[in-house]
C-alpha cells in the first residue's frame, strides 16, 4: 500500500518512539516501519532531522556491520568521492567510484535517483584493491565502481490498460453463492440500490478530518454490505428486475498517477491495479448473487474522478457476463444515461458538468421519446455528497447521499457535515416512485 507520509506526520513519529535521542536513519526506518520512498518524498532524512532540530552531525554514525551506507550521516565521508551523471531525453546513466558506496540501491539514495519516474535497465558493480605505503608498510584499500543505466517508465496507455483489465477479467473466481428468495406479493416492482460517490481506494485517517478512517477494503465492505441489506429488506415485495447505477466516483482516481480526471492528486491507499481488481471483485460478488434470482441492469456513469476508469469497469462486467442473459449492463461512452420502466424514466449524469436548471431541457432533448411516452420523470445526480430533492419542470431532480467520508483535500476546503448513508429507491410500473430506503454500513464490524 502506498502511505503518503507529510513532513509533519514523520516527525510526530519520530517523536513517539525515540523522544529526543537521535539515531540514523536505518534505525528510523527500521524500527518505525517508514519505507526509504517515504523519506525521500518528505525531502530526505536530512530535511526531518532539521524539521527536529537534529543535525546530521548529531546521528550516531552507522557501525561497520551496518549492510547499507546511511548516505545522510556519511554525506561528508563521500564527498571527495567521484560521481558522473549524465541524462538525455529517456535515458540516463550514473557512475560511482569511491570507498564506500558498494550496491545499486546506496547509488539510488546517494544520487536521489526518483523510482517512480526511471527504472533500472541494467546496472554493474565493480571492486578493487589499491596498495598505498604508510610509514614503510604497505595497506591495501578497497575502492568500488557502481554503474546504473536508466530509462524513464512509459506512461500507461489505453491498449495496454484494456489488455490489463481484460487478463483481470480471466483471472475472477466466480463466488459460489447462496440465493436469496424473494416472495412475489403485490404488483411487480424495480429495486434501485445507488451506491453513489463510493470512491473506492481513497485514504483516509479519521482524527486529521475528525472522522472516520476509510480505505479500499472499508469501502469494499461497504459496497457489499449495502446492497446485500437492500436485497434483504425488500424481499417481502415482488421484485421483478434490480437496477444497479455503478460508476458515478466508483473509484477516488483515474489513472496511475493517482490523479482524477481532471488531473488532481489525492491520496490512494493501494495501487490502482489492486483497487480496480478489488472494486471488480465487489460488485461480482453482488451481481452473481442477484443475477441467479432475478433479472439485473447495470448502467455505468461516468464521474469526474473515475471517468476513464469506469469506462475500463464497463468494458470488464460486459466481457464477465458476455454468456448471461439475466444481466444487461448499459456502458456506451455517454455522461448521461437514460432508463425506462413502465411509465418511468430515470436520467443520470453524476452533474460536475451541466447546471442543473438545464438538465429538464437536456433529458427532453436526448430522450424525447421516453420523455413523451412516461409519466414519471427522474433525474439522479451525485458529486456534492449531500441529499436534496427538487421538483422541476416536468421531474424530479435529486441529488444522492454517500457514506464515503471526506478525506484531506475536502476537509481543508470545509466541505463536512453530510449525513454519511446511501439510499435505494422502489418503483411501480405504473406509479412511479413509490418507496425511498436508507443504510449507513457500520464503520467498523
Amino acid at each position: 500500500m502506498i502511505f503518503k507520509h507529510s513532513l509533519e506526520t514523520l516527525g510526530n513519529i519520530y517523536k513517539q518512539k525515540f523522544g529526543n535521542k537521535k539515531v540514523n536513519r536505518d534505525v528510523f526506518s527500521k524500527e518505525c516501519k517508514v519505507g526509504k520512498a517515504s523519506i525521500q518524498r518528505v525531502g530526505g532524512y536530512s530535511k526531518l532531522l532539521n524539521h527536529l532540530d537534529f543535525t546530521l552531525e548529531e546521528c550516531s554514525r552507522p557501525s561497520k556491520s551496518d549492510q547499507n551506507v546511511n548516505l545522510e550521516s556519511f554525506r561528508e565521508h563521500i564527498k571527495e568521492d567521484k560521481f558522473e551523471q549524465t541524462f538525455s531525453g529517456d535515458s540516463g546513466s550514473v557512475i560511482y567510484v569511491g570507498k564506500h558506496l558498494k550496491t545499486l540501491d546506496e547509488l539510488i539514495t546517494a544520487c536521489e535517483i526518483d523510482l517512480n519516474v526511471w527504472e533500472v535497465e541494467r546496472y554493474t558493480t565493480n571492486r578493487w584493491e589499491v596498495a598505498l605505503k604508510h610509514e614503510n608498510e604497505i595497506h591495501t584499500v578497497p575502492n568500488y565502481q557502481v554503474k546504473a543505466f536508466l530509462k524513464k517508465k512509459a506512461l500507461a496507455t489505453v491498449d495496454n490498460l484494456i489488455g490489463y483489465f481484460k487478463e483481470q477479467c480471466d483471472k475472477v473466481q466466480r463466488p459460489s453463492v447462496k440465493p436469496l428468495k424473494l416472495k412475489s406479493k403485490q404488483s411487480a416492482k424495480l429495486l434501485e440500490p445507488i451506491l453513489q460517490d463510493l470512491h473506492l481506494g481513497k485514504l483516509v485517517w479519521g482524527k486529521s478530518v475528525s472522522g472516520d478512517n476509510y480505505d479500499t477494503e472499508t469501502a469494499v465492505r461497504y459496497f457489499i454490505s449495502t446492497v446485500e441489506h437492500f436485497i434483504e429488506n425488500t424481499s417481502h415485495i415482488n421484485v421483478e428486475r434490480v437496477l444497479l447505477p455503478i460508476g458515478n466516483d466508483f473509484y477516488n482516481t483515474n489513472d496511475q498517477n493517482y490523479e482524477t480526471a481532471n488531473k488532481t492528486r489525492l491520496d490512494d491507499d493501494t495501487r490502482w491495479q489492486k483497487s480496480f481488481q478489488r472494486g471488480m471483485d465487489a460488485i461480482t460478488q453482488v451481481v452473481d448473487e442477484i443475477s441467479k434470482i432475478i433479472p439485473l441492469d447495470l448502467i455505468v456513469v461516468p464521474g469526474n474522478h473515475d471517468e476513464a476508469k469506469s469506462q475500463f469497469l464497463g468494458f470488464a462486467l460486459k466481457a464477465y457476463y458476455r454468456s448471461n442473459q439475466n444481466i444487461f449492463i448499459d456502458n456506451e461512452p455517454t455522461l448521461r444515461k437514460y432508463y425506462r420502466y413502465g411509465k418511468n424514466l430515470i436520467a443520470f449524469t453524476h452533474g460536475k458538468y451541466e447546471k442543473r436548471k438545464e438538465l429538464p431541457l437536456i433529458v427532453a432533448n436526448e430522450a424525447p421519446q421516453d420523455w413523451a411516452e412516461t409519466k414519471f420523470r427522474y433525474i439522479q445526480i451525485g458529486h456534492y455528497h449531500h441529499q436534496s430533492t427538487e421538483e422541476m419542470k416536468g421531474c424530479v431532480l435529486s441529488i444522492l447521499p454517500t457514506a464515503c467520508p471526506v478525506d484531506d483535500f475536502h476537509y481543508q476546503r470545509g466541505y463536512v457535515g453530510n449525513i454519511k448513508t446511501f439510499q435505494a429507491n422502489i418503483f411501480d410500473k405504473e406509479n412511479g416512485l413509490e418507496q425511498i430506503l436508507y443504510y449507513s454500513p457500520k464503520v467498523q464490524d
